[in-house]
């Protein structure tokens, strides 16, 4: 006897073949069948989709959801979408672990915005909380290179001795034997940008001790140090995007690991076209060369941030001391004339105008929906001053920012070693703060816009980029596929009227169109409603140690 069957479905089964007509029938947390005129006396419960797209589960690959599964264990604005899977911890953080020193205090503060209480400081002891409490969808997890960094480390701009390399292997090989998929870098970020290539393709090499893999939130513009002394390597400001797409390529080459650019875009009016494509055909290359490099990519052209930030050496240290600088007339000022440079200059990677403040600190309210520009001139001050004094404040502005072309969106997209992401986190529908709108349509988004609409990709090819392709790279290899014997996660959706409603001036939409998913084998959402069902497992690495 079969739990479910799934009617009279034009199924979609992830490998990028032809639909065909067929049902789906489920028992347990599997699929026990997949053919045509499967007897309906043999289920308990039957769903008839007739007219609609039977498909594996959305596999988001590029997300931040560790604290927000453990805060909004229902994850609407994910499974609303399809999604029944994310990877999680990505740029080089991991809050679900390992956390100590100040990497443990700055999850801490994070996991106060989510109201969650950190009682976790390994990823072992973090999925024992998700399944004691339970979530909607599954979960898979690595480790952050900037967060081991700051568990021995601090916020230190400095090579790491031996023992301290040592240190940082040993809680990387830790967190692959507990299940992690591999390791995420940050290098736009402090502390990740700190370190070097060298640094990261020694970590990674541990990585591949454990069949694990490595993405990356690309390096961008080099480090800018302090000119005082220490480290003083500058990638030049124009061309530094190609360098860390290369950088990229390294660090799986020399580690021997596959490599993910990840939430992959061209930042800045001068990254765009031509330097795309020579980014692009530096990775085709290294495919050619037999290095296992990947990309995935949000259909967003309003990137997380409409304020590029500070030079790396004003973060050294951590906030507090960011704030003493901040607050000092000359290293104040500058900080203050580089970060006019970077949003007012030929390189900029958006400008004032192109931005939306989502969020800007208690009593500023009105501010909310505007642009940098707009806000600044609200208060009578220059927006680089605007942003300096939230940060002062302890409030920082948090802003997203039209940094890329719909045309080079287009060409990521299409191209075939593509997988999608959201770079979003699992919030509820009344979540208290404006947001990103790729938190609650994107994977609508690119059914709506860029299959049914524009027809950049047949819905077959769509449907692959958002689940096998996915599930490979990880190595989850009983899901992303409709088969017999395969995990049932499965989504269900109206391919002639899905679409997302999330706009970036109405974010918190849930989309239309997502009628069924169902994950391990449980509906969660049923004629696009939650049902409530918390069936999500934290998935481990096939070489995790029991």
């Amino acid at each position: 006897m079969w739990d479910y069957l799934i009617k009279n479905g034009f199924v979609v089964d992830g490998t990028g073949a032809p639909w065909y007509k067929a049902d789906v029938a489920i028992a347990g947390d599997r699929i026990e069948d997949i053919n045509a005129g499967l007897p309906v006396s043999g289920a308990d419960t039957v769903i008839e989709a007739k007219g609609l797209v039977v498909s594996p589960g959305f596999i988001d690959m590029h997300s931040h959801s560790e604290l927000p599964f453990i805060a909004y264990p229902t994850a609407d604005s994910m499974v609303h979408q399809g999604v029944t899977t994310q990877f999680t911890c990505q740029c080089g953080t991991s809050g679900s672990g390992p956390l100590k020193g100040e990497a443990l205090k700055a999850v801490q503060g994070r996991a106060k915005d989510w109201g969650v209480d950190v009682d976790w400081v390994t990823l072992s002891e973090y999925m024992e909380r998700f399944e004691r409490q339970g979530c909607s969808i599954n979960g898979a997890f690595q480790v952050g290179h900037g967060t081991v960094r700051l568990c021995v480390m601090g916020w230190e701009n400095r090579a790491p001795a031996k023992s301290e390399m040592e240190e940082m292997k040993g809680l990387v090989a830790q967190t692959m034997e507990e299940g992690a998929f591999g390791i995420s870098t940050g290098l736009m970020y402090t502390p990740g940008n700190y370190a070097d290539t060298e640094e990261i393709v020694e970590l990674c090499k541990v990585v591949g001790e454990y069949g694990g893999i490595h993405t990356s939130h690309r390096r961008r513009r080099g480090w800018v140090n302090e000119p005082r002394g220490g480290r003083d390597f500058i990638a030049t400001t124009i061309d530094s995007g190609r360098w860390s797409i290369r950088e990229v390529i390294k660090i799986g080459e020399d580690a021997g690991i596959p490599t993910t650019w990840t939430h992959a875009k061209a930042c800045g009016k001068v990254n765009w076209g031509e330097a795309l494509a020579e980014w692009l055909g530096d990775i085709d290359f290294a495919r050619r060369r037999g290095v296992d490099v990947g990309i995935d990519v949000y259909p967003w052209i309003y990137r997380g941030a409409g304020f590029f930030g500070f030079p790396n050496w004003a973060e050294e240290g951590g906030r507090e001391r960011l704030v003493e600088r901040l607050k000092d007339p000359e290293i104040g000022g500058r900080i203050r004339s580089i970060c006019k440079y970077y949003m007012e200059t030929l390189i900029a990677e958006e400008s004032w105008d192109d931005s939306i403040i989502l969020y800007a600190g208690e009593g500023n309210d009105d501010l909310i929906g505007k642009s940098y520009a707009a806000a600044a001139e609200m208060r009578g001050v220059e927006p680089i001053d605007l942003v300096i004094q939230s940060f002062i404040d302890g409030e920082p502005i948090r802003s997203i920012g039209h940094a890329m072309s719909e045309d080079d969106l287009r060409t990521i997209l299409k191209h075939p070693l593509t997988m999608v992401s959201t770079d979003g986190s699992a919030l509820p529908l009344d979540y208290p703060r404006m947001v990103h709108p790729r938190n609650f349509g994107t994977f609508p988004k690119i059914l709506r816009k860029y299959v049914r609409q524009e027809r950049l990709m047949p819905l077959e090819e769509a449907i692959k980029k958002m689940t096998s392709m996915g599930a490979a790279k990880l190595g989850i290899m009983d899901r992303g596929i409709l088969r017999p014997g395969f995990k049932a996660d499965v989504t269900v959706f109206d391919p002639l009227n899905v679409r997302e409603r999330a706009t970036y001036f109405d974010p918190k939409q849930l989309p239309e169109g997502i009628e069924y998913v169902l994950v391990n084998g449980v509906v969660t959402i049923e004629r696009g409603v939650h049902t409530g069902a918390l069936a999500g497992k934290p998935l481990k690495h096939r070489s995790a140690k029991e």
